[in-house]
């Protein structure tokens, strides 16, 4: 899976005491009191582990958490919920897949399990394309919405021969397929725009001659991993996100089976498997391509200092700072189902020296 942007940031955010908050929902139980209740017992065991801590910079953790519960609307609720709090920062974040409940207090944030959930429901773009008009809908779990903005939806008139006589008769098959490929530029650049501030894997809809075109003017730049071909330039955007999902779904499965092979391949020359290793290689900016099971703990990063943990809160994993040092160093992220590297110790990576 490709790294979302909010677990970018979030990962690369340093200055604590950083509050890691996952709690799952019950979403057929809209507003519910054990809902409530449990997020109560985390934000309280939070909070006396900042307590605890006694500094201005836990205080202000202790503020900015209490802000993002302040906004919480549990009465549509999704799968479970992550709260992230910093004495500069917090954030919530819905999920749409189960997550186990925790509360982790440490130097970052715990961001492998946000994209463990992320991973199981892929962030997606979705090209509705057609020459008339060309709609940019965007998946994030099972839910879509349609971009009205950075020129989406593209409806451009291509330019056609001035001379009256000329527009009496059809276009012939070249002029015809520079009026496609003129409309097509306009839908790349418009996609060029959006990618630039929010790359996502892109699925693309449409005809078969259209998709045709889009591939011919994206110039190799435009990898879109699955195509889906038929009209559907005017369905809602939950049923272009039905139409597309078994396409996605495949797609992720063939992505995570590459990753493994490659890493496989690769072992023994650029690539190392097992958590000591890969924090050892992560800590320098060597990890091109991290593969972590889902589940994966490894353990807290350090021994718990006396009655660390009296509150139930946790020390930062250390699945989550290779997660981290992964994404501060621009590499890539793939979550695997468990046991895909139970021979590897449930990690690895490929290497970039």
């Amino acid at each position: 899976m490709s790294v979302t942007e909010p677990a970018r940031g979030l990962a690369r955010h340093e200055g604590g005491p950083a509050v890691t908050i996952t709690c799952p929902l019950d979403r057929r139980r809209p507003g519910n009191a054990e809902d409530r209740a449990r997020l109560d017992h985390l934000v309280s065991r939070a909070r006396h582990r900042l307590a605890a801590i006694g500094s201005p910079e836990a205080d202000r953790t202790a503020d900015r958490l209490a802000a993002a519960v302040a906004r919480l609307d549990l009465d549509h609720p999704r799968d479970a919920l992550a709260i992230f709090a910093a004495p500069d920062l917090d954030r919530t974040i819905g999920l749409d897949a189960p997550v186990p409940e925790g509360v982790t207090v440490g130097s970052r944030f715990a961001v492998a399990a946000l994209l463990a959930a992320r991973g199981s429901f892929p962030s997606t773009r979705v090209l509705v394309c057609s020459r008339a008009r060309t709609r940019c809908i965007e998946i994030e779990g099972g839910h879509a919405r349609e971009r009205t903005d950075s020129s989406f939806p593209v409806a451009v008139e291509p330019p056609i021969e001035a001379d009256a006589p000329h527009r009496d008769f059809p276009l012939d098959e070249h002029e015809a397929a520079e009026a496609a490929r003129f409309v097509f530029r306009a839908v790349r650049r418009a996609l060029e725009t959006v990618e630039a501030t929010d790359p996502r894997p892109l699925v693309v809809v449409g005809a078969a001659r259209d998709l045709a075109f889009l591939r011919e003017v994206g110039n190799g730049r435009l990898a879109p991993i699955a195509a889906v071909t038929g009209n559907h330039l005017h369905d809602s955007p939950d049923a272009i996100a039905a139409l597309v999902a078994p396409a996605v779904a495949q797609a992720h499965d063939r992505a995570e089976a590459a990753a493994v092979a490659e890493l496989r391949e690769a072992l023994g020359a650029r690539a190392v498997a097992g958590v000591d290793d890969v924090i050892d290689a992560a800590r320098v900016g060597r990890v091109h391509r991290l593969v972590v099971e889902r589940d994966l703990r490894a353990g807290p990063i350090a021994p718990a200092p006396p009655n660390a943990g009296f509150d139930g809160s946790t020390a930062l994993d250390r699945t989550d700072e290779i997660v981290a040092e992964v994404i501060r160093h621009d590499g890539e992220v793939t979550v695997v189902g468990t046991g895909a590297l139970a021979e590897l110790g449930g990690i690895a990576c490929t290497t970039r020296f």
